[in-house]
């Protein structure tokens, strides 16, 4: 089967090595980076590099590997060029606003949007690429009435083959569901550094040096690629702030019962809190620091 990927970074490269690996593909790759396209050139990631149109009109399934507020454009970049019966899909973490007409399409040709539920990095570019990162983990298919149940299928078969477990799921169910998961710790991420770097200003001391393994876990993803997370903030708007809501209305129900120093009730918050993630994180270590 001929692969297209547009869009070589960390996905987009993991998605290469993958395919690589498992034989039986013709790869064709495209990124407006040059650099990135080079960096895949010498990592050996595909077959052929770097023609848009070309990728476009010989591959069987095209995945979109960019920023979400670019897949449109790509999507509407390709179109003319793409080969009957042909599959677009995307990696993207918001799916609602990634509407594309059936009618706009060409003969047979179908957009059929995905989300892949993978552990973050904080790198990006061909070199944050890893063999494997899809083995086990969810890959969320959101097809809607014009894909064919052959075409979903097809695409299916072939996230099956990474060893992704695929879901489908209507796109707005997977944008509320990512609001929160995936987004609104993000939203937590980036304002604990801003806020922590205000303490630190205000006491005149270096608080980062003080932190430990809680603080550094909380903040780990604050390392996101800046583009792609103010993508993701204003094309998943509504998901995110109603998933801020939630969050801090039970931020607000501890704060007041540390305020009245509740000894029984701020006990059964956090044990509550502890049983669920016990329950439903069972395979991972607790840590308490």
């Amino acid at each position: 089967m001929n692969i297209g990927i547009i869009g070589i970074g960390c996905i987009g490269s993991s998605l290469a090595r993958d395919l690589k690996k498992s034989q039986g593909h013709e790869i064709y790759v495209h990124d407006n980076n040059a650099d990135f396209l080079e960096q895949a050139k010498e990592l050996s990631l595909a077959d052929h590099y770097g023609d848009i149109k070309r990728l476009a009109s010989n591959c069987d399934i095209v995945f979109i590997c960019v920023p979400v507020r670019a897949i449109l454009k790509v999507i509407e970049e390709i179109l003319p060029h793409m080969k009957e019966g042909s599959i677009v899909t995307d990696v993207g973490s918001v799916k609602s606003s990634l509407y594309v007409n059936p009618k706009a399409m060409p003969k047979d040709v179908v957009y059929i949007p995905g989300h892949p539920i993978t552990s973050g990095t904080n790198t990006s570019g061909p070199m944050a690429g890893r063999e494997g990162v899809f083995k086990g983990r969810k890959w969320i298919i959101t097809p809607d009435k014009s894909a064919s149940e052959t075409q979903v299928n097809k695409l299916k078969d072939l996230l099956d083959s990474l060893g992704a477990n695929v879901l489908s799921l209507s796109a707005n169910v997977h944008d509320e569901m990512l609001g929160f998961v995936s987004h609104l710790p993000h939203v937590m991420a980036f304002s604990a550094m801003q806020a922590a770097n205000e303490l630190d200003q205000m006491l005149d001391e270096d608080v980062f040096t003080f932190a430990g393994g809680s603080f550094m876990d909380l903040t780990r993803i604050a390392g996101g690629d800046p583009d792609m997370w103010r993508d993701i903030f204003l094309t998943n708007k509504d998901s995110i702030l109603a998933a801020c809501s939630l969050f801090s209305s039970k931020m607000d129900e501890l704060k007041t019962l540390i305020e009245n120093e509740s000894v029984e009730e701020i006990h059964q918050f956090v044990n509550t809190a502890h049983k669920i993630k016990v329950e439903k994180f069972p395979h991972q270590e607790n840590e308490t620091k």
